[in-house]
């Protein structure tokens, strides 16, 4: 998901990228929780039977729904926040807080977007300066990464646009 924020009308913007969640971390929970009530459920009915051997495959069935969970909850933290204003343009990316940044002066910068390929859309989106080649919205989807090139070829930024980035010659 693309967010656009106005820092000073007509001056600066800040755009946050950030991978689209279907739930929060206590939606997944809810659904921990109802998987675990069924499973107790179902597993107390055959431990009653003399089946008691469901018991630990029934533990580590959702102590590894729970890994997973958290696991991908933990990668959907991933943020880049680009700060664009009259001189220069500011790259940070990490998970949760910034961990690593660029910073490009903005008359020297463009964004080079990689669109066809095997997949109709947009595939990468670089921005290219006295920094190098900075790979930004790789979680995005395709509509996200079409908004994304959209609002930035609107603030004024040279837009470069390749066909397929594999027949560069290097």
């Amino acid at each position: 998901m693309v967010m656009t924020e106005v820092m000073e009308p007509g001056r600066s913007v800040r755009l946050t990228l950030a991978p689209n969640r279907s739930l929060t971390w206590e939606g997944n929970l809810w659904v921990l929780i109802s998987l675990l009530v069924l499973s107790l459920f179902t597993s107390i009915g055959f431990l009653l039977m003399g089946a008691w051997v469901i018991m630990p495959f029934v533990g580590v069935e959702l102590a590894l729904l729970a890994f997973a969970l958290f696991y991908v909850q933990q990668r959907t933290q991933v943020r880049e926040v680009i700060y664009i204003d009259e001189r220069r343009i500011k790259i940070e990316k990490g998970f949760g807080a910034p961990q690593v940044s660029w910073s490009f002066c903005r008359p020297r910068v463009s964004v080079m977007v990689e669109s066809g390929g095997e997949f109709s859309g947009t595939q990468h989106i670089c921005f290219c300066g006295d920094q190098g080649m900075i790979t930004v919205g790789e979680f995005l989807n395709p509509s996200d990464r079409a908004l994304l090139v959209e609002d930035l070829s609107g603030r004024g930024l040279r837009t470069r646009c390749h066909r397929d980035w594999s027949t560069l010659a290097v």
